[in-house]
């Protein structure tokens, strides 16, 4: 075995030690990261705010429109919002100048948020030329356009709109961010929310047309002039009227149903053994005027049948004899299809017969007695004889006895008239429940095992704040060990060469 110099050995130590050097400032930087501290700086540089953590942080208020730029990268940069959670792992892992006790230092630079783009809208409104115009604009378009922003909850006036002959404006449609429909009476909207804009574009569009009907004229029909007739009537055997030569029927036709001139009443004469009390009006509606009346008017008294043209007013002179003669009106019900109810004017002979006795130029209006219909039937009117036919509806609630009953002769100091309740069957409805009532049972008891069985799993609650993970571009926590390895590597590697050097032959 060949003797190695002293030349060779130091030569072999130097290696050995220049490789256990070499990795000593790795295992140094691989070194466990204990605290952090961060510095929120303003754009000035001036530091805003510093904290010290050993565990994930939240950011700090930046203010409205601004957030936090992470300095430590390169290439495209992090950005942090206020309240964010910054994870711990990514501070230890990314942490810059890691002195030997384990402490990193790190820092964000405070920058304003870029400005959203504006958005521009534009709201045509047109209208079909051949139909109508803009009353303001004439054939348009008209065109509203701006910036959303800038003009907010303004509201913009909708332009007026003129039909031409045949047409009816009758409102708006168009299409916008979704579908536009108005009335004929909308006058203003505000452009929020009405455009639509494509995605990525900072154009918007709505466009909304002018709607109109179309109208049909009829022919106007040559207007139909009406006119009223009205006749006056005496009794020659009762009195007469002396400036008519004994007429006993006085006309005065075509008289403007709507004019507001007063017609005299001609002067009545009573013959002996009576006296002139008045007169019977009978038109629109039954009434009396007493003696001393001397004009009327027409406007409202006419009669007109339905459909024609000619409207009537009868008004009759009233005599009262010096015999003073009475009148009974029995009115009667059938007992199996309803009843009366109480009315202290009548007097009650039988259950289902009520009479009234008055004098028979009694100029009163009497109530009719209210009739309650019994089951199964609708009480529709009355029917009766006395000087003439009676027929009343349901709804008549009076009447009056002048001219009502029937004198049997000149001498019958007693008149009459009957009248009775007339009434329709009702037909029976049949309503056949128990089927359904027992369906509807046998349904609500049966069980609902499976609504039962169901559970409703509620989702976790995401977290209030979230996580921004940074990207790993530094040492990681394998480093301390990889470190250590490296080193007891190049130990062995160097007392290896040593002793190689040591035994190797000359």
């Amino acid at each position: 075995m060949q003797k190695t110099t002293f030349k060779t050995r130091l030569l072999a130590l130097l290696t050995a030690v220049f490789m256990i050097v070499m990795c000593v400032p790795f295992a140094a930087f691989a070194a466990d990261v204990n605290y952090v501290t961060i510095y929120w700086n303003a754009e000035d540089g001036k530091p805003l705010y510093t904290s010290k953590t050993n565990g994930n942080i939240e950011a700090p208020d930046a203010g409205n429109g601004y957030y936090w730029k992470d300095n430590m990268k390169n290439g495209e940069p992090v950005y942090v919002n206020s309240g964010d959670v910054v994870n711990w792992a990514d501070l230890a892992a990314n942490a810059g100048s890691v002195d030997a006790e384990g402490n990193g230092f790190y820092s964000f630079t405070k920058v304003a948020k870029p400005a959203a783009p504006k958005k521009h809208f534009n709201v045509t409104f047109t209208v079909d030329s051949n139909k109508g115009s803009f009353t303001d604009y004439g054939a348009g378009p008209v065109v509203f356009n701006g910036y959303e922003d800038e003009v907010g909850d303004q509201q913009f006036d909708i332009p007026a709109v003129t039909a031409k002959e045949g047409y009816k404006f009758v409102g708006w449609k168009g299409q916008g961010a979704s579908e536009i429909a108005w009335n004929a009476d909308a006058k203003s909207f505000g452009v929020s929310g009405m455009c639509f804009y494509a995605e990525g574009s900072t154009e918007g569009y709505a466009s909304i047309e002018a709607q109109f009907e179309e109208v049909k004229t009829e022919p106007e029909e040559p207007e139909v002039k009406k006119t009223v007739s009205v006749t006056i009537t005496t009794n020659n055997e009762q009195g007469i009227f002396p400036d008519y030569d004994g007429q006993e029927v006085i006309h005065f036709d075509n008289l403007d149903p709507n004019t507001d001139q007063q017609f005299e009443l001609p002067k009545v004469e009573a013959k002996p053994g009576y006296e002139f009390i008045g007169w019977h009006v009978n038109g629109n509606e039954v009434g009396a005027w007493d003696a001393d009346a001397k004009t009327f008017g027409i406007t409202g008294l006419a009669h007109f049948e339905k459909g024609s043209n000619v409207g009537y007013l009868t008004i009759a002179a009233v005599y009262k004899a010096e015999t003073e003669r009475t009148v009974e009106v029995t009115f009667s019900v059938d007992p199996d299809k309803g009843e009366f109810e109480k009315n202290d004017l009548y007097t009650s002979p039988a259950a289902n017969v009520m009479k009234l006795t008055a004098t028979e130029f009694d100029g009163t209006q009497y109530a009719i007695p209210t009739v309650k219909a019994k089951a199964g039937y609708k009480f529709v009117g009355w029917k009766g004889q006395g000087a003439d036919v009676i027929a009343w509806d349901a709804e008549a609630k009076t009447f009056g006895v002048t001219g009502l009953c029937f004198f049997n002769g000149d001498d019958a100091t007693t008149g009459y008239a009957t009248v009775e309740a007339v009434f329709e069957k009702i037909e029976d409805k049949k309503n056949d429940n128990s089927s359904s009532s027992s369906s509807a049972s046998s349904s609500s008891n049966k069980t609902t095992t499976a609504s039962n069985e169901k559970q409703v799993v509620k989702a976790a609650a995401a977290p209030a704040n979230t996580t921004k993970v940074l990207p790993k571009t530094g040492a990681s926590n394998v480093a301390p060990l990889l470190g250590g390895s490296l080193a007891v590597v190049a130990l062995l590697m160097g007392y290896g060469v040593y002793g190689l050097v040591l035994r190797k032959k000359d």
